[in-house]
């Protein structure tokens, strides 16, 4: 398989300049200048944080956890932008050790951010977790044991699927290994139901967690991404056809880590 086409594919229909920074790193590994991130720069708010479209003047985890994948993915290892995230983060977590949105009104909140939701507070400290302790890592043990406490003996989580990888990953990276096996296992059995979006999330946070190419979650989703992709040569989200460069995006990061050129 090439991802010529779908590079192209990008090339020809991003309107986001973003877009071409992230594709150039991980094409080229160009690590690009502040000039080249001064939009994500000046997007960040005085608390370190960033606003979801959803709630355009609030503070939110889950959209700062968002830029900092896109700081990933575009090659930023370290950055005034970052450390003032992570702290904007670490600030937010609970004395349990579990993170929830605080700085928005609940009634703006779409479901997977739902303030009191097990599910959604599980996919939040899962999220501030792997972040926290990939650009930091110093992570509170705090975190660790609110989220084994909600990991059955066979891996079983209960909340949503990009929960589990983002606690494998995380768990993984911790040198967790067993426990993030068994999540691992779980996820395989989960392969009719995950998208284009689902599987290169999947193998990103997997590749970031420094797990194997050769590991059987990976070669998995990397076969069926490669069945996904569209004659176009682009990959089609979940969220609707407006956010197809950003999924043809994280599928070609995803492919070009275990080698597809």
């Amino acid at each position: 398989m090439s991802l010529s086409k779908s590079i192209e594919y990008v090339k020809q229909n991003s309107t986001d300049p973003f877009d071409i920074v992230r594709l150039k790193n991980i094409l080229d590994r160009k690590i690009p200048d502040d000039e080249e991130l001064v939009g994500l720069i000046k997007s960040q708010r005085q608390d370190g944080s960033w606003s979801p479209f959803w709630a355009k003047d609030s503070s939110s985890l889950d959209a700062t956890c968002y830029r900092l994948a896109m700081l990933e993915q575009a090659g930023i290892k370290t950055h005034p932008v970052i450390e003032r995230a992570i702290e904007f983060i670490t600030k937010q977590m609970n004395e349990m050790g579990y993170f929830e949105e605080n700085n928005i009104p609940i009634d703006m909140c779409p479901p997977w951010v739902m303030p009191g939701d097990i599910k959604a507070r599980l996919y939040l400290t899962a999220n501030c977790g792997f972040w926290i302790n990939h650009y930091s890592s110093n992570i509170d043990n705090r975190i660790i044991t609110y989220l084994r406490e909600h990991i059955d003996i066979n891996g079983n989580i209960n909340s949503y699927l990009h929960t589990n990888w983002l606690i494998g990953g995380l768990f993984y990276s911790l040198g967790l290994f067993k426990e993030a096996e068994a999540i691992f296992q779980c996820l395989c059995e989960q392969f009719p139901k995950l998208s284009s979006d689902n599987l290169a999330w999947l193998i990103n946070t997997l590749i970031v967690s420094g797990v194997n190419n050769e590991e059987e979650i990976i070669k998995k989703s990397i076969t069926r991404l490669i069945e996904l992709r569209n004659n176009d040569g682009s990959w089609s989200s979940d969220d609707g056809s407006l956010k197809d460069i950003h999924t043809t995006i994280e599928s070609i990061r995803a492919l070009s880590c275990v080698g597809i050129s």
